[in-house]
Protein backbone atom coordinates (compact mmCIF):
# COMPACT_ATOMS: atom_id res chain seq x y z
CA UNK A 1 0.00 0.00 0.00
CA UNK A 2 1.68 3.39 -1.54
CA UNK A 3 2.36 6.01 1.62
CA UNK A 4 0.16 8.64 1.83
CA UNK A 5 0.97 12.45 0.23
CA UNK A 6 2.35 15.18 2.62
CA UNK A 7 -0.28 17.96 3.11
CA UNK A 8 1.24 21.57 1.85
CA UNK A 9 -0.69 24.45 3.75
CA UNK A 10 -1.35 27.49 1.99
CA UNK A 11 -3.05 30.77 2.75
CA UNK A 12 -4.53 32.93 0.29
CA UNK A 13 -6.73 35.95 0.10
CA UNK A 14 -9.36 38.10 -1.76
CA UNK A 15 -12.81 39.37 -2.43
CA UNK A 16 -15.44 41.45 -3.69
CA UNK A 17 -14.61 45.27 -4.15
CA UNK A 18 -17.68 47.52 -4.84
CA UNK A 19 -17.96 50.82 -6.87
CA UNK A 20 -20.79 53.10 -6.17
CA UNK A 21 -19.78 56.01 -8.48
CA UNK A 22 -22.97 55.00 -11.12
CA UNK A 23 -25.39 54.58 -8.95
CA UNK A 24 -25.81 51.13 -9.06
CA UNK A 25 -23.06 48.96 -7.28
CA UNK A 26 -21.01 47.40 -9.80
CA UNK A 27 -17.92 44.74 -8.64
CA UNK A 28 -14.89 44.00 -10.45
CA UNK A 29 -14.01 40.50 -11.82
CA UNK A 30 -11.00 39.09 -13.92
CA UNK A 31 -11.57 36.25 -16.60
CA UNK A 32 -8.58 33.72 -15.97
CA UNK A 33 -7.91 30.65 -17.67
CA UNK A 34 -8.13 27.10 -15.10
CA UNK A 35 -6.13 24.16 -16.02
CA UNK A 36 -8.14 23.29 -19.11
CA UNK A 37 -7.05 25.83 -20.81
CA UNK A 38 -10.78 27.68 -20.41
CA UNK A 39 -11.95 30.71 -19.32
CA UNK A 40 -13.81 31.51 -16.65
CA UNK A 41 -15.08 34.45 -14.17
CA UNK A 42 -14.00 34.18 -10.88
CA UNK A 43 -12.66 36.93 -8.13
CA UNK A 44 -9.68 38.44 -7.54
CA UNK A 45 -7.20 36.44 -5.26
CA UNK A 46 -4.04 35.50 -4.70
CA UNK A 47 -1.36 34.42 -1.77
CA UNK A 48 0.02 35.88 1.18
CA UNK A 49 3.54 37.26 0.99
CA UNK A 50 5.96 37.92 3.94
CA UNK A 51 4.19 38.76 7.15
CA UNK A 52 0.94 40.18 5.77
CA UNK A 53 -2.51 39.89 7.05
CA UNK A 54 -5.32 38.11 5.07
CA UNK A 55 -7.02 42.08 5.19
CA UNK A 56 -3.70 43.34 3.98
CA UNK A 57 -3.35 40.51 1.10
CA UNK A 58 -7.03 41.00 0.11
CA UNK A 59 -6.07 44.77 -0.53
CA UNK A 60 -3.11 43.94 -2.28
CA UNK A 61 -4.30 41.57 -4.77
CA UNK A 62 -7.45 42.80 -5.87
CA UNK A 63 -5.46 46.30 -7.09
CA UNK A 64 -3.06 43.64 -8.92
CA UNK A 65 -5.34 41.96 -10.48
CA UNK A 66 -8.19 44.47 -10.79
CA UNK A 67 -6.47 48.08 -10.89
CA UNK A 68 -8.70 49.33 -8.50
CA UNK A 69 -7.70 49.89 -4.81
CA UNK A 70 -10.35 49.34 -2.10
CA UNK A 71 -11.16 49.49 1.65
CA UNK A 72 -12.45 46.31 3.59
CA UNK A 73 -15.68 46.54 5.14
CA UNK A 74 -17.03 43.35 6.12
CA UNK A 75 -15.84 39.70 6.24
CA UNK A 76 -17.55 37.16 4.08
CA UNK A 77 -16.30 33.64 4.71
CA UNK A 78 -13.48 31.22 3.95
CA UNK A 79 -13.15 28.51 1.08
CA UNK A 80 -11.38 25.23 1.13
CA UNK A 81 -9.31 23.80 -1.37
CA UNK A 82 -7.96 20.55 -1.74
CA UNK A 83 -5.55 19.91 -4.43
CA UNK A 84 -3.64 16.55 -5.33
CA UNK A 85 -0.34 16.54 -7.32
CA UNK A 86 2.36 13.93 -7.91
CA UNK A 87 4.26 14.08 -4.35
CA UNK A 88 1.91 16.09 -2.46
CA UNK A 89 -1.18 17.40 -1.58
CA UNK A 90 -2.28 21.21 -1.12
CA UNK A 91 -4.41 22.56 1.55
CA UNK A 92 -5.48 25.98 0.43
CA UNK A 93 -7.53 28.69 2.37
CA UNK A 94 -8.86 31.59 0.72
CA UNK A 95 -10.28 34.19 3.02
CA UNK A 96 -12.80 36.58 0.99
CA UNK A 97 -13.81 40.66 2.03
CA UNK A 98 -16.18 42.96 0.92
CA UNK A 99 -14.45 46.14 0.01
CA UNK A 100 -15.42 49.43 -1.36
CA UNK A 101 -13.57 50.92 -4.14
CA UNK A 102 -11.37 54.45 -2.98
CA UNK A 103 -9.57 54.86 -6.55
CA UNK A 104 -8.15 53.60 -9.67
CA UNK A 105 -8.95 52.14 -13.29
CA UNK A 106 -10.02 48.91 -14.11
CA UNK A 107 -6.83 46.87 -15.94
CA UNK A 108 -4.98 43.66 -15.49
CA UNK A 109 -1.74 45.57 -16.35
CA UNK A 110 -0.71 45.18 -12.88
CA UNK A 111 -0.94 41.83 -12.10
CA UNK A 112 2.57 40.23 -11.48
CA UNK A 113 1.77 36.80 -12.61
CA UNK A 114 -0.28 37.60 -15.47
CA UNK A 115 -3.05 34.86 -14.80
CA UNK A 116 -6.25 37.43 -15.31
CA UNK A 117 -6.63 38.01 -18.71
CA UNK A 118 -9.66 40.40 -18.88
CA UNK A 119 -11.57 42.22 -15.77
CA UNK A 120 -14.96 43.83 -15.81
CA UNK A 121 -17.16 45.24 -14.18
CA UNK A 122 -20.75 43.28 -13.42
CA UNK A 123 -23.69 44.97 -11.84
CA UNK A 124 -24.24 43.11 -8.42
CA UNK A 125 -27.61 41.35 -9.03
CA UNK A 126 -25.86 39.69 -11.88
CA UNK A 127 -22.80 38.61 -10.21
CA UNK A 128 -24.42 35.16 -9.47
CA UNK A 129 -25.18 34.34 -12.64
CA UNK A 130 -21.77 35.62 -14.43
CA UNK A 131 -19.20 33.83 -11.74
CA UNK A 132 -18.25 30.09 -12.59
CA UNK A 133 -18.17 28.41 -9.02
CA UNK A 134 -20.83 27.82 -6.49
CA UNK A 135 -19.03 28.96 -3.66
CA UNK A 136 -17.99 32.63 -4.91
CA UNK A 137 -21.80 33.03 -6.04
CA UNK A 138 -22.93 32.12 -2.34
CA UNK A 139 -19.92 34.99 -1.54
CA UNK A 140 -21.80 37.47 -4.34
CA UNK A 141 -24.98 36.85 -2.36
CA UNK A 142 -24.08 37.25 1.00
CA UNK A 143 -22.26 40.96 -0.10
CA UNK A 144 -25.58 41.60 -1.91
CA UNK A 145 -27.61 41.18 1.50
CA UNK A 146 -24.78 42.30 3.46
CA UNK A 147 -24.96 46.46 1.49
CA UNK A 148 -28.69 45.47 1.72
CA UNK A 149 -28.39 46.18 5.41
CA UNK A 150 -29.68 42.67 6.24
CA UNK A 151 -29.19 41.28 10.03
CA UNK A 152 -27.69 38.34 10.80
CA UNK A 153 -25.94 37.39 7.61
CA UNK A 154 -23.50 34.33 8.04
CA UNK A 155 -20.50 34.22 6.82
CA UNK A 156 -20.22 31.38 3.73
CA UNK A 157 -18.06 28.76 4.73
CA UNK A 158 -16.79 26.01 1.34
CA UNK A 159 -15.06 23.14 0.65
CA UNK A 160 -13.35 22.43 -2.67
CA UNK A 161 -11.27 19.11 -3.94
CA UNK A 162 -9.81 19.03 -6.74
CA UNK A 163 -8.45 14.88 -6.76
CA UNK A 164 -10.12 14.13 -10.19
CA UNK A 165 -13.40 15.42 -8.87
CA UNK A 166 -15.73 17.53 -11.58
CA UNK A 167 -18.80 19.77 -12.34
CA UNK A 168 -21.23 20.49 -14.82
CA UNK A 169 -19.86 22.97 -17.09
CA UNK A 170 -21.23 26.51 -17.01
CA UNK A 171 -21.54 28.41 -20.32
CA UNK A 172 -18.66 30.92 -20.77
CA UNK A 173 -20.59 34.71 -20.84
CA UNK A 174 -17.21 36.48 -21.96
CA UNK A 175 -17.62 40.55 -21.04
CA UNK A 176 -20.58 42.42 -20.40
CA UNK A 177 -23.03 42.00 -23.24
CA UNK A 178 -20.30 39.83 -25.00
CA UNK A 179 -21.70 36.65 -26.60
CA UNK A 180 -19.18 33.34 -26.62
CA UNK A 181 -20.01 29.78 -27.42
CA UNK A 182 -17.14 28.40 -25.10
CA UNK A 183 -18.18 26.65 -21.98
CA UNK A 184 -16.00 26.05 -18.55
CA UNK A 185 -14.18 23.04 -17.87
CA UNK A 186 -15.65 20.28 -15.84
CA UNK A 187 -14.40 22.27 -12.66
CA UNK A 188 -13.24 21.75 -8.78
CA UNK A 189 -16.40 21.26 -7.11
CA UNK A 190 -16.97 18.22 -5.11
CA UNK A 191 -19.30 15.75 -6.34
CA UNK A 192 -23.09 15.18 -4.70
CA UNK A 193 -23.37 13.00 -2.31
CA UNK A 194 -25.36 9.42 -3.42
CA UNK A 195 -28.75 9.19 -3.13
CA UNK A 196 -29.35 6.75 -0.65
CA UNK A 197 -31.16 3.91 -1.35
CA UNK A 198 -34.45 2.26 0.08
CA UNK A 199 -34.77 -0.56 1.33
CA UNK A 200 -37.91 -2.59 2.73
CA UNK A 201 -38.30 -2.20 6.36
CA UNK A 202 -37.65 -5.58 8.18
CA UNK A 203 -41.50 -6.03 9.81
CA UNK A 204 -41.11 -6.21 13.66
CA UNK A 205 -42.18 -9.91 15.22
CA UNK A 206 -44.42 -8.68 17.92
CA UNK A 207 -46.25 -6.73 15.52
CA UNK A 208 -49.91 -7.73 14.05
CA UNK A 209 -49.72 -10.06 10.51
CA UNK A 210 -51.70 -8.40 7.84
CA UNK A 211 -55.44 -9.84 7.38
CA UNK A 212 -54.55 -12.08 4.64
CA UNK A 213 -56.67 -11.47 1.59
CA UNK A 214 -60.13 -13.26 1.37
CA UNK A 215 -60.47 -16.06 -0.88
CA UNK A 216 -63.41 -16.25 -3.70
CA UNK A 217 -65.52 -19.40 -2.80
CA UNK A 218 -67.14 -21.62 -5.96
CA UNK A 219 -70.15 -23.64 -6.16
CA UNK A 220 -67.90 -27.26 -5.07
CA UNK A 221 -66.54 -25.39 -1.83
CA UNK A 222 -68.39 -26.08 1.14
CA UNK A 223 -67.80 -22.63 2.30
CA UNK A 224 -70.12 -21.83 -0.89
CA UNK A 225 -73.47 -21.31 1.32
CA UNK A 226 -71.89 -19.54 3.85
CA UNK A 227 -70.64 -17.43 1.60
CA UNK A 228 -73.29 -16.37 -0.81
CA UNK A 229 -75.29 -15.78 2.77
CA UNK A 230 -72.59 -13.34 4.03
CA UNK A 231 -72.73 -11.23 1.07
CA UNK A 232 -69.57 -9.47 0.72
CA UNK A 233 -67.25 -12.33 2.63
CA UNK A 234 -65.56 -13.63 -0.59
CA UNK A 235 -64.17 -10.20 -1.44
CA UNK A 236 -66.36 -9.46 -4.42
CA UNK A 237 -66.51 -5.66 -5.44
CA UNK A 238 -70.57 -4.02 -4.24
CA UNK A 239 -71.13 -3.19 -8.31
CA UNK A 240 -70.66 -7.31 -9.34
CA UNK A 241 -72.89 -8.17 -6.28
CA UNK A 242 -76.32 -7.61 -8.33
CA UNK A 243 -75.29 -9.59 -11.28
CA UNK A 244 -74.67 -12.56 -9.01
CA UNK A 245 -77.84 -12.32 -8.15
CA UNK A 246 -79.27 -11.91 -11.65
CA UNK A 247 -76.96 -15.30 -12.44
CA UNK A 248 -79.20 -16.86 -9.60
CA UNK A 249 -82.69 -16.02 -10.37
CA UNK A 250 -81.50 -17.33 -13.66
CA UNK A 251 -80.35 -20.66 -12.57
CA UNK A 252 -83.53 -20.92 -10.42
CA UNK A 253 -85.37 -20.47 -13.54
CA UNK A 254 -84.06 -23.03 -15.37
CA UNK A 255 -83.92 -25.61 -12.53
CA UNK A 256 -87.86 -24.78 -12.60
CA UNK A 257 -88.36 -25.12 -15.91
CA UNK A 258 -86.67 -28.64 -15.96
CA UNK A 259 -89.26 -29.46 -13.64
CA UNK A 260 -91.56 -29.03 -15.33
CA UNK A 261 -91.06 -30.54 -18.42
CA UNK A 262 -89.48 -34.06 -16.72
CA UNK A 263 -92.83 -34.04 -14.58
CA UNK A 264 -95.00 -33.01 -17.80
CA UNK A 265 -96.53 -30.22 -16.18
CA UNK A 266 -98.03 -26.96 -18.76
CA UNK A 267 -96.43 -23.86 -18.28
CA UNK A 268 -99.68 -22.51 -16.79
CA UNK A 269 -100.06 -25.12 -14.03
CA UNK A 270 -98.40 -25.16 -10.67
CA UNK A 271 -96.19 -27.47 -10.04
CA UNK A 272 -97.58 -29.65 -6.92
CA UNK A 273 -94.44 -29.56 -4.07
CA UNK A 274 -94.27 -32.67 -1.98
CA UNK A 275 -94.71 -31.40 1.34
CA UNK A 276 -92.82 -31.73 4.06
CA UNK A 277 -93.61 -34.70 6.42
CA UNK A 278 -94.19 -32.15 9.52
CA UNK A 279 -96.75 -30.32 7.46
CA UNK A 280 -98.87 -32.88 6.46
CA UNK A 281 -100.78 -34.05 3.59
CA UNK A 282 -100.68 -37.23 1.64
CA UNK A 283 -97.03 -37.89 2.06
CA UNK A 284 -97.39 -37.38 5.98
CA UNK A 285 -98.19 -39.93 8.87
Amino acid sequence: MPAPLPVVEEVSAGGIVVDHASGTANVAVIARRNRGGRLEWCLPKGHLEGDETAEEAAVREIQEETGIEGEIDNRLGTIDYWFAGDDRRIHKVVHHFLLHATGGFLTVEGDPDQEAEDAAWIPLAELPERLSYPNERRLAVAAEEVLRGDHGVRLVHGTVTRDGSRRTPRPYAGRPGAEDSRTTPAGPEAPPPPTPVARPTPRDPGSPRRPATARAVGPGDPRHGAARCAGADDGTPRDRRPHRAARRRRARARHVGERRDRLGVARGDAVRRRPHRHHGGPGGR
